[in-house]
């Protein structure tokens, strides 16, 4: 696949979640924290920035992998991985910045607190978290390259040495200096290093899923599609013993008692899902978080392997 090609199905991707996303805001079941992300007073536009973003977060890092072969085999060092994944989370913030107002974010990262000036605060505060979901992404990239054989295990093994540097920085940003309890309180025990611990490694998991069943799509190999499948079916327990970890089991807030997954996947807080609704809305979840990210990565899947096939024409 060319770029011409490539940038014409990622624009084709955009538009298609564009309008998939208005039809789903628009749904009755749909919980409010989800439907509060869209700015009322310009929808489309900022569906359409969602959209964008959502390319950017699961497109970069499948990006970032494959030029650790093609053909930037230096990317690795210790200074710049870290600079990349900075890059990742600024870029985007300012998208998710255009789409929905500040409200929404800082009722996930906090009010400002240390009277820095602009929106500083809030910009670190909210790269820091989602340099968690940019650190499962890459990896999953990576552990998909080494399965495809298109990159070397130690590529995967560089990416776990920076995910062992950033990891308390991030944990100590997020968690321990939170600017609101409104993460820690869905926390485990409040929050702590094993609940963040276990959040990467759901991520992880639901990443590396994702990336797999788009490369079935773009590889017709039976190797790749056994994995593939059965991965995808031990992703399920796996993802739900890891969440099972990180997320407090019983929550005392608005005259209520709730667990940090109803709180998250039930319409309201006036209809609080419970039993096999809420295991069948974790389910929705957790299936659509894998459809979007193979959605978004197939047509770079297969840009990834027409590198590799243009690489050995030319050796």
């Amino acid at each position: 696949m060319n770029l011409k090609k490539l940038a014409v199905s990622l624009a084709l991707g955009i538009a298609f979640i564009t309008i998939g996303g208005w039809v789903v805001v628009h749904l009755p079941f749909i919980p409010y924290n989800i439907r509060e992300l869209v700015n009322l007073e310009r929808p489309l536009s900022a569906l359409f920035l969602l959209s964008c973003f959502l390319y950017w977060t699961f497109g970069v890092p499948l990006a970032i992998a494959v030029q650790t072969k093609y053909p930037l085999d230096k990317i690795w060092k210790i200074w710049i991985f870290p600079l990349l994944i900075i890059i990742h989370s600024s870029i985007a913030w300012g998208l998710l910045r255009l789409a929905v107002p500040i409200e929404s974010i800082q009722d996930i990262v906090g009010a400002p607190i240390l009277a820095w000036p602009w929106e500083w605060e809030s910009l670190g505060r909210f790269a820091a978290l989602f340099s968690f979901l940019s650190l499962a992404l890459t990896g999953a990239c990576l552990m998909t390259l080494v399965l495809c054989r298109l990159s070397k295990v130690k590529l995967f093994l560089c990416w776990l040495l920076n995910t062992v540097v950033l990891f308390p920085l991030i944990h100590w940003i997020v968690v321990t200096r939170a600017a609101t309890d409104n993460l820690t309180e869905l926390m485990a025990g409040g929050g702590g290093v094993i609940p963040s611990l276990f959040l990467l490694v759901y991520l992880l998991i639901l990443s590396l899923t994702g990336s797999l069943l788009a490369v079935q799509f773009a590889q017709n190999s039976w190797y790749l599609r056994c994995i593939g499948g059965v991965w995808f079916f031990l992703s399920f327990p796996l993802a739900y013993l890891a969440l099972s970890r990180v997320l407090e089991n019983s929550i005392v807030k608005y005259d209520q008692t709730f667990s940090a997954m109803q709180f998250l996947l039930s319409m309201d807080r006036e209809h609080l899902a419970a039993g096999h609704e809420l295991f069948r809305r974790y389910f929705i979840f957790h299936c659509g978080f894998i459809i979007v990210a193979a959605l978004i990565q197939f047509p770079l899947w297969n840009w990834a392997f027409s590198l590799k096939n243009k690489t050995r024409a030319t050796t």
